[in-house]
Order: C-alpha cells, then structure tokens, then sequence
C-alpha cells in the first residue's frame, strides 16, 4: 500500500510540475518562431471550417497575431499565435454567440490551441 501511496504521489507531482513550468529565457531566445504567412486567417478557415456545422455562415474576427509560446503536456511548441472569435450558425439555425479561439501557427501548420490558451498555457513572446 505504501509503494502505490508513493508512486501516486510521484506521479501527481511530476503532472502538476509540468503544468505551472514555463520554457527558459534562452530556450526562448533560440526558439525558430518562423513566419507568418500574410494569408494566415485562410489557413485557420479550412481548418475550422470541417468542425463547424454551416461553415459559411461563420464570422471572424481577428485579433493581432504574437509570436507566442505554448505547451501542450510536457512539451513547448513556438509559433505565431492566432487569437480570433467564431460565430456560427448551430444544427438549429442559430447562431451559438463569440466563441474565442486560438490557433497556433508552426513550421507550416494551423494547430489549436484553445484549451492550453484558455487556461494559460500559451503566452506571447515580447
């Protein structure tokens, strides 16, 4: 009994010690950040639009893209980060209201990131 007291304590640890860390200043520093494609809010459509139900009767809205850091487990990926807000039109035929999103964008590919974003695990680079 003590070995798996032990051993879930460990791991408890280990999973919440990942979650509040954050990337060194110089691993930020050498991070590739890449660039950002002028048509970057035409990469994040296509890839919204297969998750929404009437993809055409969506609208964007943009916020500043930042060069940005996010971790998904105990890894960090760097990119652009995309903020933006979606209102669609629901299986009902109305619209489901501003629904904040973030994307981020690396190595040539539109990732979400709304949950590691929603609870503040992207943050811009200054």
């Amino acid at each position: 009994m003590k070995i798996f007291a032990v051993t879930l304590l460990t791991v408890s640890v280990l999973a919440l010690s990942g979650c509040a860390s954050a990337p060194s200043e110089t691993a930020i520093k050498q991070a590739d950040f890449g660039t950002l494609p002028t048509d970057y809010q035409s990469g994040v459509k296509e890839d919204l639009s297969s998750r929404l139900k009437d993809p055409d009767s969506a609208k964007y809205v943009f916020l500043t893209p930042s060069k940005a850091w996010c971790q998904s487990g105990f890894t960090y990926s760097y990119g652009w980060l995309i903020p933006l807000t979606v209102n669609a039109k629901n299986s009902f035929g109305g619209y489901t209201g501003k629904k904040p999103i973030a994307y981020l964008y690396t190595n040539g590919v539109y990732r979400d990131f709304t949950a590691p974003y929603q609870v503040g695990g992207c943050k811009p680079v200054s």
